[in-house]
């Protein structure tokens, strides 16, 4: 879990220093399209805004939708993007579509590592329908289908608005 802190740490900030004029502008693009309601043309604007990015930067993603979410149905939808890396360890950041710095810091690091071989596999993870803290759906159907074969740690990247700092909280020991 070191391993994978300390590897997060010098990702977001290398990504966060080289590329400050698309950050400013992703967070401007994306700060354009509130509110993010569930299911919002907002929403799904926000996503096809993402998808537009990730293709502008040659990243291997997809979008999927919530049809068949057990127990809840949504017309939101969520994007993967994934950046194979030296190792099949994983680190994996859940992002919500509903605030614009997440989006942006995100981005900014599959940027920063577009036709780079990382020492992670990192896989990203767009989610809409996130918006309801007591059941997060979006979360939910990425977990029903997403089973790890190699060891994993998982990141829940949601700011608010601009953060002026961030803790980084272990789920578990190691």
């Amino acid at each position: 879990m070191k391993r994978i802190c300390s590897f997060l740490i010098i990702l977001f900030l290398t990504a966060a220093n080289s590329y400050t004029d698309s950050i400013i502008n992703d967070i401007n693009n994306f700060s354009k399209l509130f509110p993010r309601n569930e299911a919002s043309v907002n929403e799904n604007e926000t996503i096809n805004l993402i998808a537009e990015r990730l293709a502008e930067l040659g990243a291997q993603f997809s979008r999927s939708d919530f049809n068949e979410t057990e127990g809840y149905y949504s017309y939101s939808s969520f994007i993967t993007a994934v950046i194979p890396g030296s190792s099949s360890d994983s680190l994996i950041t859940i992002v919500p579509v509903d605030g614009s710095y997440g989006i942006a810091a995100a981005l900014s690091v599959i940027e920063n590592y577009s036709g780079k071989t990382p020492a992670l596999t990192l896989l990203f993870v767009f989610l809409g329908a996130e918006q309801n803290p007591d059941n997060n759906p979006g979360t939910r159907k990425f977990l029903e289908q997403y089973y790890p074969e190699n060891p994993a740690a998982f990141i829940y990247l949601n700011f608010a608005g601009n953060p002026e700092s961030f803790r980084i909280v272990s789920g578990a020991e190691g």
